[in-house]
């Protein structure tokens, strides 16, 4: 994850975007979600995507810890 502290008001705009989970040593796909729309500010769309990549993606079971 790459984070410009100087931009953190950019987290309180309304954007899309996609989380992309991936198998740290082989780069597989384990999981993407994400929203095209722009209702939710991307703070909060960082959460439910990345929950929703680990754990709702249809495509893979649920990561387990």
């Amino acid at each position: 994850i790459k984070i410009n502290l100087n931009n953190l008001k950019k987290f309180k705009e309304h954007n899309g975007l996609f989380i992309t989970l991936e198998y740290y040593k082989t780069n597989e796909l384990r999981g993407c979600v994400g929203v095209i729309t722009q209702d939710t500010e991307v703070k909060q769309n960082i959460v439910n995507n990345a929950l929703a990549a680990a754990f709702e993606d249809p495509r893979f079971l649920s990561i387990t810890l």
